[in-house]
């Protein structure tokens, strides 16, 4: 199921492109928020003055590469020391319930 699921996202990818995946904010805060798959969500934090008060807002699709990507650039910028996790999770995913479970059991 899961290189189904990769192949899908590939497909999905092409014919519905979404142009988001993260803003930055303020580079002095330590502060980052995840939209999870909330698009919406992750276009009105950007455009509000939150955003002078977190370090990056983005989203977050997948339990594997996404969950990869979000560690990389926590690892990349030592400041960040608060996640902030809402939204929607994907349907078919649980990158929201991964990340929680990564918090709560480690790597």
């Amino acid at each position: 199921m899961n290189n189904l699921g990769n192949w899908i996202g590939e497909i999905c990818a092409v014919i519905l492109p979404i142009n988001e995946k993260s803003y930055n904010g303020n580079s002095n805060s330590s502060i980052a928020v995840c939209t999870l798959s909330s698009i919406d969500l992750l276009r009105k934090i950007s455009k509000s003055d939150l955003m002078n008060d977190i370090y990056i807002v983005g989203r977050l699709l997948s339990e594997n590469k996404g969950i990869d990507s979000m560690i990389q650039h926590v690892n990349q910028n030592k400041k960040i020391n608060k996640i902030i996790v809402c939204g929607k999770e994907v349907w078919g995913h649980k990158a929201g319930h991964s990340l929680f479970q990564l918090h709560q059991n480690g790597i």
